[in-house]
């Protein structure tokens, strides 16, 4: 049964004929709009786009050739099929009303069966083409919607490793800055007595002495301790600047390192695990260094609730080793290893060993992105139950390369897969 909703518009200037073939399509259930003439028909198709276009060649204004041609080449109706049905029969006219775009040619005087079995062909056909645009229009809408929530998840993430640092930069501050401000008022203090002293006139030579020692102690510690928060405060500077800003630059790849390592030593420390950091001083690479910070801080945060959940003691150690065109980097924890379906698992959104406790998922899957999609690069993993886990990342050197502010290359990336 032709379903009701298939609307087709015939055109030909023969009377007869336009009654003739509305009478067959009705008692098929099919809806007829006719059209006298080429131009007619134009008209009638702006105002409402039929399923189907039958159509003569032979018309008193623009012929049927024409009459295809203006349609074809119209984006909004140039997907509508058009069947010629005609009473010329030259070779010639059948080719070339293929070539201004027709799907079939009939030539009259026709036979019922085979009009409405190609018409019945045809309308299908064009229905099941107009559920593919639908949907391929859906699914391009999805895929749009879900890179904007990537993009949301990928800023959260930010904003969290910001937000932890943050607090792990204030804790680490505390202790310096303490030690300064008990060092200054115990200064101040011993000032105050030395003076009274020496306006009594009851100050001696020990007094002196003593006091000279104390300051030269005090002033020792206060000049570490601060010292020891202008190189936090530094490098926290560096990692949140560079984060913000997400654009290609030439760094130092160890002290890239060094800078998040700084930041993120408070999280291991009553953990007693360290953080080694083996790449060589002389290594220079061209990349985003922030979204290498990115990528750290969810290795880092990764390490810390899995590797190492019970631990009370570890070693997580970075290397690195320039190759031509890129760097390779080994992200090396001594931790608890993971099973090989956890390992086939683990770059995937939303898989977590910690569901119900915290774990979002979205960790290792972001890491994954900010490699492949971010740095233009690769990223395994080898891990073992008991024996640790190693993930490499193979980053491209972007200098002297035309690169957009997205880390792919405008003519080609060589480093598009990850692997798992």
């Amino acid at each position: 049964m032709i379903k009701q909703e298939f609307e087709i518009l015939v055109v030909d200037a023969n009377l007869n004929n336009l009654k003739l073939v509305r009478k067959l399509l009705t008692e098929k259930s099919y809806q007829v709009r006719i059209a006298t003439s080429g131009e007619m028909a134009l008209k009638s198709v702006q105002s409402r786009f039929p399923d189907l276009i039958l159509l003569d060649i032979t018309l008193p204004d623009i012929s049927g050739f024409e009459t295809c041609k203006q349609l074809k080449d119209d984006i909004d109706t140039e997907n509508i099929p058009i069947i010629f049905l005609s009473e010329l029969k030259e070779e010639s006219d059948i080719i070339k009303g293929f070539e201004v775009g027709g799907v079939d040619f009939i030539t009259k005087p026709f036979k019922t069966e085979i009009l409405l079995a190609r018409i019945q062909t045809h309308t299908q056909f064009h229905s099941l083409k107009c559920n593919f645009i639908n949907n391929n229009q859906a699914l391009e809408k999805n895929i749009f919607e879900l890179k904007e929530a990537q993009t949301r998840l990928l800023e959260s993430e930010k904003m969290v490793a910001l937000g932890n640092m943050v607090k792990g930069v204030a804790h680490e501050l505390n202790t310096p800055i303490g030690i300064s401000i008990t060092a200054i008022s115990f200064f101040r203090a011993e000032a105050a007595r030395l003076k009274k002293l020496f306006i009594e006139g009851k100050m001696t030579k020990k007094n002196l002495s003593d006091y000279f020692e104390e300051t030269e102690v005090l002033g020792s510690s206060i000049n570490i301790s601060l010292e020891k928060a202008a190189e936090l405060i530094k490098s926290f500077k560096l990692v949140s600047v560079e984060q913000q800003l997400g654009t290609i630059i030439k760094f130092n790849l160890r002290e890239n390192f060094a800078d998040i390592a700084q930041s993120f030593s408070h999280v291991f420390k009553n953990k007693n695990i360290k953080i080694k950091n083996e790449i060589p001083s002389d290594i220079m690479l061209t990349n985003f260094p922030g979204i290498l910070y990115q990528i750290y801080t969810n290795l880092l945060n990764n390490a810390n609730i899995h590797a190492f959940e019970d631990a009370d003691q570890g070693i997580i150690t970075l290397q690195a080793e320039l190759q031509k065109n890129y760097v390779v980097l080994k992200f090396i924890d001594n931790g608890k290893g993971m099973s090989d379906q956890v390992k086939h698992q683990l770059f995937d959104e939303f898989f977590t060993t910690k569901r119900g406790k915290g774990g979002s998922g979205l960790g290792m899957n972001i890491v994954r992105t900010l490699v492949t999609e971010k740095l233009a690069g690769e990223i395994k993993v080898d891990s073992e139950v008991g024996e640790g886990t190693c993930f490499t990342l193979q980053v491209p050197n972007l200098e002297g390369k035309n690169y957009n502010n997205q880390g792919r290359s405008k003519k080609n990336s060589n480093y598009t897969e990850s692997k798992a």
